[in-house]
């Protein structure tokens, strides 16, 4: 086979690479990887690397890994295409049916009578039909009840391309074979031969980018579906996945793993439900063995505490957990050198000491009573988030474990200060959210109060401005109506052959007809504002004002000169202006004078 060489697949090549060149080419692949897609293989074992990239090398024909490594430079997209065969993903939609019946009817109806708000979370669950199973399941378990219980299903994933096809939704129907015709039916929308997931299934789950390595778990998660996804991981990197998939599972919380998963040496203080198909409850008062293959022997499956041969002394300088060993009289009869460099003892001073007797069974914590209580119950005991000072600059926080074992006691000290100071930034973390959203939440009511008002304004501005309105047809009419009878008034004026003025109650010349004109030689726009007796017609102020202040009529005979610069005579008669009569109008109250004229012969 063209893409073969060696550690692949065990094809002989005449012109097979040096190992130490073959290693630069895988070394410089995986730094390309990490350098485009930001995701980091490093800690992928080397062998399942080399078998995924000789996958690749196989559909492309190519026979050598420098050969390789200069196509990908030239052809960047073959990073995805490297990127997703290394990922692997394989998922189908309810993929064991015997699991699903048992988280269907002994994990999901626990979860859902102890809590009103579910939240899930499926690691690695590539394109989407683990979580839409999980969904689908509890609609049939739920009904009508579904969308009445605050559940949060969380779908998290490395591979971008993987998540676009879970947020679609849609699958051919080979994909859909894990899936019965009658639910099919009711929970997929058919489109050709494409078929999606109903919006109300899909709007279940959160679908995001996640990177169980590099970012914070989920927390609080009531259950975490983990199957088979570290599988090609080496046990370094999956243990300190482990540590963080312990911390997202609440006290009592459920966890469904795989075969991969159960390998890991970082996951412990789990009770095993179903040993076939990898379910567990997190206990927190207790800690219970982690399942292996050794379980039903008898013996603690606890990773770490004894090799093949038996003996506990290798293992313990091997593990990364501090281990100290009590006998029945509680002597330390065993203490591995990471137990020591956390107490700051050496091995001379702790091996043969009576426990109860050193410092460090009472300092950071008292561990004497416990000691006794787990003996007593023969059931093991934790101790959580201890803080423990090294030295006057160093502080760790530990997770420390009393099992008893036979006649011995065993301690197990774990550095937990990672897990600690992570959770703290998350719960800090959280109150910053939680009080940002409460200020969101108060600047939201504030905007909608004065949403509100701002209608009301808006209303009361409508209503005026249609009074406005009204109000202006009605002046324009009233307007209207005055130009005409002001029209009718200077008509009538000028159509009566005596001579008309009216003054105000001031004596100045308000109207001015045409006779009157005629008559006294001044035209209207001569006269008008000006005072009566300024204009020289032979009237007497004292007699106007008297009329003014009275109400009386005054009828005489004038002497004036016409225009044509000649004396003349004329009649005239004076009456005062008034608004009218009534009772409410006393006849005395005049608003000027009206003077009518008739002309005699010129003298």
């Amino acid at each position: 086979m063209a893409g073969c060489f060696p550690s692949l697949n065990g094809c002989e090549r005449a012109d097979d690479m040096a190992e130490e060149e073959q290693q630069e080419n895988i070394d410089e692949i995986i730094r390309k990887i990490f350098s485009t897609r930001g995701f980091d293989v490093r800690n992928y074992r080397t062998s399942d690397l080399q078998r995924r990239i000789g996958r690749r090398m196989d559909v492309l024909d190519i026979s050598s890994l420098t050969e390789y490594s200069e196509y990908l430079e030239a052809n960047p997209n073959e990073y995805e295409a490297l990127f997703n065969t290394i990922l692997v993903n394989v998922t189908r939609f309810f993929r064991d049916p015997e699991a699903w019946s048992f988280l269907e009817e002994n994990i999901l109806p626990d979860i859902l009578k102890e809590k009103d708000e579910i939240r899930i979370w499926s690691a690695g669950c590539s394109s989407g039909e683990e979580p839409y199973s999980v969904a689908i399941v509890l609609a049939e378990m739920l009904g009508d009840n579904l969308y009445g219980r605050a559940i949060k299903l969380y779908a998290t994933d490395i591979d971008e391309t993987a998540l676009r096809l879970a947020r679609s939704g849609t699958y051919r129907l080979d994909q859909l074979t894990g899936l019965s015709e009658d639910m099919r039916n009711r929970h997929f929308s058919r489109h050709g031969d494409l078929y999606t997931i109903d919006g109300d299934i899909r709007r279940l789950i959160i679908f995001s980018r996640h990177n169980l390595l590099s970012d914070p778990p989920m927390s609080h998660i009531d259950l975490l579906i983990c199957r088979n996804v570290l599988i090609y991981l080496d046990q370094a990197l999956q243990s300190r996945i482990a540590s963080k998939l312990q911390y997202a599972v609440r006290d009592t919380g459920y966890l469904w793993l795989g075969k991969a998963e159960m390998s890991i040496t970082g996951i412990r203080g789990l009770k095993p439900l179903n040993t076939e198909w990898r379910f567990f409850k997190k206990i927190r008062s207790s800690t219970y063995p982690q399942y292996s293959d050794e379980t039903h022997t008898g013996h603690d499956a606890r990773p770490g505490l004894m090799n093949t041969n038996g003996n506990p002394g290798e293992v313990t300088q091997e593990t990364r957990m501090g281990i100290i060993i009590l006998d029945k009289v509680l002597n330390v009869v065993m203490c591995n050198q990471i137990a020591g460099e956390i107490w700051g003892l050496q091995h001379e001073e702790l091996l043969g000491k009576p426990f109860p007797s050193l410092h460090i069974s009472y300092c950071p914590v008292d561990l004497r009573h416990r000691i006794q209580k787990a003996a007593a119950s023969g059931e093991p005991l934790v101790v959580d988030d201890v803080e423990h000072w090294i030295t006057k600059e160093r502080r760790i926080y530990l997770r420390i474990e009393i099992i008893p074992v036979a006649s011995q006691i065993m301690i197990f000290l774990e550095d937990i200060t990672e897990l600690y100071e992570m959770r703290w930034e998350l719960q800090t973390t959280n109150r910053a959210l939680e009080a940002g959203t409460e200020r969101l939440l108060s600047a939201n009511e504030e905007l909608k109060v004065s949403n509100t008002q701002l209608q009301y304004i808006n209303e009361e501005l409508k209503s005026t401005n249609e009074e406005l309105e009204a109000t202006s047809q009605e002046q324009i009419s009233r307007i209207a109506e005055l130009s005409k009878l002001n029209q009718h008034y200077e008509k009538a004026l000028s159509s009566i052959d005596l001579g008309i003025i009216v003054a105000d109650t001031d004596l100045l010349v308000r109207a001015w007809n045409g006779a009157a004109a005629h008559m006294f030689g001044k035209s209207e726009d001569e006269v008008k504002g000006k005072h009566l007796v300024t204009l020289d017609i032979g009237l007497s102020p004292d007699q106007l004002a008297g009329i003014i202040k009275t109400g009386e009529p005054v009828t005489n005979t004038l002497e004036f000169l016409d225009q044509r610069g000649g004396k003349s005579m004329a009649d005239i008669s004076i009456f005062p202006l008034m608004d009218g009569v009534s009772e409410d109008l006393p006849l005395n109250e005049a608003e000027g004078l009206v003077l009518v004229v008739k002309g005699k012969n010129s003298l």
